[in-house]
């Protein structure tokens, strides 16, 4: 599965919202549904994913699906450190 689509799945198992009407391009500013508790929420979770806390960089990064799928591809195939 492409990192993008992981992202959409799990932004969609966080609002409820189906992944079909979360778009490739979502963000916290443009879909209604990412609220704060579904940030805080997404950080738990991400962190969990890559077990290891996200530092404060890492957390303000996460504001779109695109953002999601980079930082958990990052991590996952140890590109970055």
């Amino acid at each position: 599965m492409k990192p993008i689509e992981n992202a959409r799945r799990l932004l969609s198992s966080l609002t409820g919202v189906p992944v079909d009407r979360i778009p490739s391009d979502a963000s916290i500013s443009t879909f209604p549904d990412w609220d704060s508790i579904v940030h805080m929420e997404l950080i738990v979770v991400v962190e969990s994913r890559l077990a290891r806390e996200l530092n404060d960089e890492e957390m303000a990064s996460l504001i779109s699906v695109e953002a999601i799928a980079q930082l958990l591809n990052e991590r996952l195939n140890g590109a970055a450190t």
